[in-house]
């Protein structure tokens, strides 16, 4: 690769998390405002749930389609196009009147959104050999959390100073803004098109069981995020936490990956990308003993464990990401990233269902179902064992070599 082609691939890293701050900042939009929306727009509890949630349901009903489209059209054209549509959603829930057009634009804008997170992670891999595949993911997913973390903080207080509508029509800029970038510099990555015939002749076909696998094991790890992200700061407050403390406490699981990522990625690089399997399982029994010391209130304090979870949270999704491509031919990456991002939907959309329904069957005893979670995390560990973590065939330096 070419100097010049070597600094522009972290130019294409900068361009895609771009992408995920704006597509994240959009799925935020109406948690810190809703108690402004309902002053417009009255609607109970189950239907504010329903509108926060759409965009998400959009990526389980969709995201194996759009992952079919993305290997057979342009994939910038197909970024641009789900950077329009969230922008587009976005506008339209800022002028709704009523509680069906904030639905319709949030399905819109998740659509958009589902595009977004299918397609952009195959520019990293498209890019990135596995040289610094480990670094460039950490990078990658830690631009989501910084989009929800920012939305968190910055909405509410925009939407409390110019309204909720303008704070939407400011997040459909931000699209349009990032629309630009990617429209002006982002290249779609230089495919030698013999060098994929062989790498996907080496590989054979898809090892589907290991992609459910990998996608069953992400989505209980979202699951539990999920669940504590929701449910965290109603315990907290219960066990009288100042209310400074309780949304640094429900943060810090976001924090601390958004922070240590780089670090993990560039480790990956260097040498622990052998070792995925047992850094997954210290990811999944650190959570869940966490998740355990948090419900019983252990040793009383939140701080210790709420910085443990988020150290164990910090692993999962570079390894996730940067595994599917060892699994899959280049040809299949699309439907397995479409399966990650399912696996996210699935347990980002039912986590808080789950934890709230053990919640009423245990009379509101938050040590119970903080168990559950913490049970349901130690399960994964069978299926982390029997995960087939093997390194591809030809990789992307070798295949590079072959071609020049």
């Amino acid at each position: 690769m070419s100097e010049s082609n070597q600094i522009y691939k972290w130019v294409v890293l900068l361009l895609m998390c771009l992408t995920m701050i704006a597509f994240n900042s959009s799925q935020i939009s109406i948690a810190p405002n809703v108690g402004l929306i309902l002053k417009d727009i009255p609607m109970n509890n189950t239907q504010v749930g329903f509108a926060m949630s759409a965009a998400t349901l959009c990526g389980i009903v969709f995201a194996y389609f759009i992952s079919l489209l993305a290997n057979k059209f342009n994939r910038k054209t197909l970024v641009l196009i789900a950077l329009l549509l969230i922008g587009a959603g976005v506008a339209l829930t800022g002028t709704a009147t009523d509680f069906w057009t904030i639905v319709i634009g949030r399905i819109i804008a998740g659509l958009g959104s589902t595009t977004l997170i299918i397609v952009t992670p195959l520019f990293v891999t498209g890019y990135f050999d596995e040289k610094n595949m480990g670094m460039a993911m950490s990078l990658f997913t830690a631009a989501q959390p910084l989009g929800m973390i920012f939305g968190l903080n910055v909405f509410g207080r925009v939407g409390a100073a110019v309204g909720w509508r303008n704070t939407m029509f400011m997040i459909a800029c931000l699209e349009i803004a990032v629309f630009l970038l990617c429209l002006l510099f982002l290249r779609l990555p230089k495919a030698n098109a013999e060098v994929s015939a062989a790498s996907h002749s080496l590989k054979g076909t898809p090892k589907s069981i290991n992609m459910w696998l990998l996608a069953a094991i992400y989505a209980v790890f979202t699951l539990s995020v999920s669940a504590y992200v929701n449910f965290g700061p109603t315990y907290f407050g219960m066990n009288g936490t100042p209310p400074a403390q309780i949304g640094l406490f429900a943060s810090l699981i976001m924090i601390i990956p958004l922070v240590l990522s780089p670090f993990f990625g560039a480790a990956l690089d260097k040498g622990l990308k052998n070792y995925k399997r047992p850094i997954l399982i210290f990811g999944a029994v650190l959570m869940a003993a966490s998740y355990c010391a948090i419900g019983f209130h252990f040793m009383n304090t939140f701080f210790i464990w709420a910085t443990l979870l988020g150290l164990g949270f910090t692993v999962v999704a570079p390894i996730c990401y940067s595994a599917m491509p060892e699994m899959v031919s280049e040809k299949n990456l699309s439907i397995g990233m479409g399966l990650l991002i399912i696996s996210f939907d699935v347990g980002g959309s039912f986590g808080a269902i789950l934890f709230g329904t053990v919640l009423d069957a245990s009379h509101g005893v938050f040590s119970v179902a903080f168990s559950v979670v913490s049970v349901m995390l130690l399960a994964l560990i069978p299926l982390i064992l029997i995960l087939k973590l093997r390194e591809n065939s030809l990789n992307k330096s070798e295949q590079r070599s072959l071609s020049s």
